[in-house]
């Protein structure tokens, strides 16, 4: 019996996280969920860093949509397997995350900080860990 009850307790808790979706498999955001242009993008890598961020993939959150901020500035709402990329000047940013609409109740939103230098691009992922939305920089699920 006991057994059983971890069973289905480890199943759900691993049914609620979702998984990292490569670059390659991720499809650009439509530009209607395009919010605005971030205060600091620039137009190439010589004058900023890449941010890529995507979505992950998975059933939990599947109803909602991801805002994502960078500098708090709401800039795009993201779906599973989405992709944004900006270019940001040089300099320190924060990338923030929260589900729209909020069905779970969450009441802060997720922050990374990325410290941009030019010509770099860098990798996040967004998505929900145990009823919870995730901003994390990944060095995997590039290709």
């Amino acid at each position: 019996m006991k057994a059983s009850i971890l069973i289905v307790g480890a199943t759900m808790l691993v049914g609620c996280a979702t998984h990292p979706v490569s670059v390659s498999k991720s499809t650009e955001v439509r530009g209607s969920r395009i919010l605005a242009a971030p205060a600091n993008a620039v137009n190439s890598l010589q004058e900023g860093g890449k941010i890529i961020v995507i979505r992950d993939a998975g059933m939990a959150g599947a109803a909602t949509l991801l805002r994502i901020s960078v500098d708090g500035t709401p800039v795009v709402k993201l779906n599973r397997y989405e992709r944004y990329e900006v270019i940001l000047r040089e300099g320190e940013h924060i990338l923030g995350v929260f589900p729209e609409p909020n069905f779970f109740g969450m009441n802060s939103i997720q922050e990374a900080t990325v410290n941009v230098t030019k010509g770099q691009i860098y990798h996040f992922r967004v998505g929900f860990n145990q009823g919870a939305t995730i901003i994390q920089r990944t060095t995997t699920f590039r290709d």
